[in-house]
């Protein structure tokens, strides 16, 4: 098991925060929250807003009206980040195909060329950027109140998006969204560094029809014996066979009839393990909570998530049907996806994507999460006191020497935080009196809505070394 998942396991319970200055730390400190149904969060104060979102686009002949939904309402997925206190965050945003190909081999009755297919690179589009050489989209805020744009400027954001995330339909149909993912940021294109950025929230957004075939031997994808009956190794030479070798039910794949607890097979000859993926991307980031996975996929609507139903052929029956088409369970992206403590999946069968998106762009505004929050957000720690206790830990983080970590206490009551001179922190609300336990220094306090809080470091002053971070970790409701 990936250490850090792990990590994030024994502190399920933690909130996030980085306050003030510089960026976000990425490293979970020991606290045990009082409360275990929260949600981590990354609450930007001023400091990092860093954003990287990676589309991943299934480019197969059945996805035009997916493609088509995605594109037109992509701006209601903006729009939940453009909410934000500050507006929009410092974006890149880029878009991968399902098509690695199989290996360099040619297999014409599934689309499959010569070579890699796109092979993780990402999609530049048509004229879609001032330069030639752009892979991804940029919007980054600027001190004056500016924002630099690599796009031209009579373009929108959406137009633009949409100019890259029509990536067509003559792609490989033994889609490979988890292996596109991997070869999208592990390093072997030039054109793709870059678009990650060490301080910024990963966020990678699957959109498919199909199912992950993420291929390791294309063996499976052709007919060398000249058998392809029911009974040989390999069975019918179709799509099906991802599912075979790919998947693992308690049932018999080949058996008609329903097949339950179905996970990635992890010892596949013929696919990648999805574990395998889930790993990478962890490796990617120090902290499990600068990682947000969704997927807009296949279902199984009318029965558990991990069950498929296998009709005469064999063949999958469709988990979910709708006016764009229909759509296996994607068992092994589902997989995936729920592997990260942060994730949402929802269904692509949909005449309406703007539902998804938003829910989508909601849970991506919940793991960055403005400074300013509602004071019902906080546990509290001790409810036969009178007040909110809050349950957090704020230090000093220093980057280079994380051994030199400081732990600053809470402001005790009725401190003079005008005068203060050794650090403390206190949860603020504006507007409150000088002697009250939500004090707040008003020249610095950012929130403008009744019921608003935010955390405050006194004195408010003080000067902060470079690469050091200031952090509050709190629990949430």
């Amino acid at each position: 098991m990936n250490i850090y998942w792990k990590l994030y396991l024994d502190r399920l319970a933690i909130l996030v925060a980085c306050v003030m200055v510089v960026a976000c730390t990425r490293q979970l400190t020991d606290i045990t929250p009082r409360q275990e149904s929260q949600f981590p969060q990354i609450i930007d104060v001023g400091g990092n807003r860093n954003v990287d979102i990676l589309f991943v686009i299934d480019n197969s002949v059945s996805m035009v009206d997916e493609q088509s939904a995605l594109v037109s309402q992509f701006d209601s997925f903006i729009a939940q980040l453009e909410t934000l206190s500050g507006g929009l965050p410092n974006v890149h945003i880029g878009v991968v195909t399902t098509d690695v190909g199989l290996g360099g081999i040619s297999v014409s009755w599934l689309s499959c060329g010569e070579r890699d297919g796109e092979d993780g690179l990402l999609q530049a589009g048509r004229n879609c950027f001032e330069s030639g050489d752009a892979r991804y989209i940029q919007n980054i805020a600027n001190v004056n109140g500016t924002r630099t744009i690599n796009y031209p400027e009579n373009k929108t954001l959406k137009e633009t998006f949409s100019c890259i995330a029509r990536v067509g339909i003559e792609g490989c149909a033994y889609e490979a969204p988890l292996e596109a993912i991997r070869r999208a940021l592990d390093g072997r294109h030039q054109a793709n560094l870059g678009f990650v950025r060490e301080d910024a929230l990963l966020v990678i957004i699957v959109v498919a029809d199909e199912d992950d075939c993420s291929v390791k031997n294309a063996t499976i994808a052709l007919n060398e014996d000249g058998n392809t009956g029911l009974y040989s190794p390999l069975g019918p030479l179709t799509e099906f066979r991802c599912f075979e070798f790919g998947v693992l039910c308690d049932e018999p794949a080949r058996t008609v009839g329903i097949k339950t607890n179905c996970k990635s097979h992890p010892n596949s000859p013929y696919v990648y393990d999805v574990q395998e993926y889930i790993d990478f991307v962890f490796d990617l980031k120090a902290d499990p909570s600068q990682i947000l996975v969704a997927g807009i996929i296949g279902k199984n609507m009318d029965g558990p998530l991990d069950s498929v139903e296998v009709t005469n052929g064999p063949s999958l029956q469709p988990g979910c049907r709708s006016a764009l088409g229909i759509a296996p369970a994607a068992l092994r992206i589902e997989h995936f996806i729920t592997g990260f403590p942060q994730h949402i999946s929802e269904s692509i069968c949909s005449v309406d994507f703007t539902p998804i998106l938003n829910r989508i762009g909601e849970t991506l505004r919940r793991v960055i999460v403005d400074p300013c929050q509602e004071i019902t957000m906080f546990v509290d720690a001790d409810p036969t006191t009178e007040g909110l206790q809050v349950d957090c830990t704020v230090s000093d983080v220093n980057e280079s020497a994380r051994d030199e970590n400081i732990v600053h206490p809470q402001c005790a009551s009725g401190t003079d935080l005008e005068t203060v001179t050794e650090p403390c922190w206190r949860l603020c609300q504006q507007d409150a009196s000088l002697g009250d336990a939500l004090y707040c220094d008003a020249a610095k306090f950012l929130c403008d809505k009744s019921g608003q809080v935010s955390i405050q470091v006194f004195p408010s002053n003080r000067e902060i070394r470079s690469g050091v971070n200031v952090v509050a970790k709190c629990a949430a409701q």
